[in-house]
């Protein structure tokens, strides 16, 4: 059984991979729209480059693991890595189609625009694709018993994914009504009370 999870999560990976570049393909074509309206790209290189690189070296990490290391093997725990996946690709859908033309991998802001998405997740929380993505750093690699993979990356995107909100929410809160309708809103997980 392990064997085959070993299988589904290398599976898992390539199309988190084939995702990954259609989405690249998205995001410049998104890029070019916004930049028609008067938005201009604001995220450092740093942060970016920091976050390109973790997704690549991601997608070399896990088949790693697989194949030299040795991987837990605890079924249960799987699969329960593979349903958190199947999740964060529900929070990861719902959040693109909320965001539709807005959504980028890069910042992009315009100091005229006093547009921001608060349907969908965004109804919930502040960042629900970010939640997606560290949803998937941390459940993917357990789909194949990568326990390491999946502590080190983790970690890595929280370090890579704390500037970078840092600095979209910086333009973010400068937006009329924006802090009004998200400042109560945390970032990933929805206020239950």
């Amino acid at each position: 059984m392990s064997d085959t999870l070993s299988y589904i999560c290398l599976f898992v990976l390539f199309y988190a991979a084939v995702l990954r570049l259609r989405e690249m393909h998205i995001s410049k074509k998104h890029q070019l729209l916004l930049a028609k309206k008067g938005f201009k790209r604001v995220d450092d290189s740093w942060s970016y480059f920091g976050m390109l690189s973790l997704h690549i070296s991601f997608f070399i990490a896990v088949p790693y693991e697989i194949f030299f290391l040795q991987p837990i093997q605890n079924v249960p725990l799987q699969f329960f890595a593979l349903s958190g996946f199947l999740f964060s690709q529900f929070v990861r859908y719902s959040a693109l189609r909320a965001l539709g033309e807005f959504w980028n991998t890069n910042i992009m802001a315009a100091k005229d625009n006093r547009l921001f998405v608060d349907t969908g997740p965004y109804k919930y929380i502040r960042h629900p694709n970010y939640l997606a993505v560290i949803l998937e750093f941390l459940f993917i690699p357990l789909i194949g018993g990568c326990i390491f993979t999946s502590v080190i990356y983790t970690f890595l995107n929280a370090v890579v994914l704390y500037k970078r909100i840092k600095k979209e929410e910086a333009h973010l809160f400068c937006i009329d009504g924006y802090a009004a309708t998200m400042q109560n809103k945390k970032r990933f997980i929805p206020n239950i009370i």
